[in-house]
């Protein structure tokens, strides 16, 4: 469906990915569209294309699977960059009346009121703090129905991987 020889010269983007899209894969679970489309955003990371990465959190979600079934998601999230988890808290420096303290950052607040799920709120969170450009997921329900809204808080375009491949492929030419 899509050629992956091509050569790119256009500046390396960084991906974000779901942990649902490495279990899916992990799993057999994703549509063969979806499957095949993560296996070029595979391919277009080990030849430089695209930097791919996921992070501690999604590494956190995978040590949570029992041990007898974790064997393939592990193998798939080896395959990515592995980010750290930067904390979800700043510095109040405390201007007026206010005390110096700690209080959630921002955007984090947003995305957790947006989303209900923290997990959901926790990954896309570290995208932004990566400057990723786009996260990738499956997760149509939680995620993929607020990818607008997601977008104006934090500035990471959400999409399926393979509405990724076909936007890169012609963005490639």
């Amino acid at each position: 469906m899509w050629d992956t020889e091509i050569a790119v010269d256009l500046p390396t983007m960084k991906v974000y990915i779901d942990t649902c899209v490495i279990s899916g894969f992990a799993k057999g679970e994703l549509s063969t569209q979806e499957a095949e489309a993560f296996s070029i955003l595979l391919k277009l990371h080990a030849d430089g294309s695209v930097i791919l990465v996921t992070s501690t959190v999604a590494k956190e979600e995978i040590s949570r699977i029992p041990q007898e079934y974790r064997a393939p998601h592990e193998s798939v999230y080896a395959q990515l960059e592995d980010i750290p988890a930067v904390g979800y808290l700043t510095l109040d420096l405390g201007f007026g009346i206010h005390l110096l303290g700690v209080k959630q950052h921002s955007i984090y607040r947003s995305l957790t009121k947006l989303l209900k799920d923290t997990g959901d709120a926790q990954h896309l969170y570290q995208a932004h703090r990566e400057m990723a450009s786009n996260f990738i997921t499956v997760d149509a329900k939680t995620i993929l129905s607020k990818a607008h809204e997601i977008d104006k808080v934090c500035n990471v375009e959400v999409l399926l991987p393979s509405t990724f491949v076909e936007k890169f492929m012609a963005s490639v030419g």
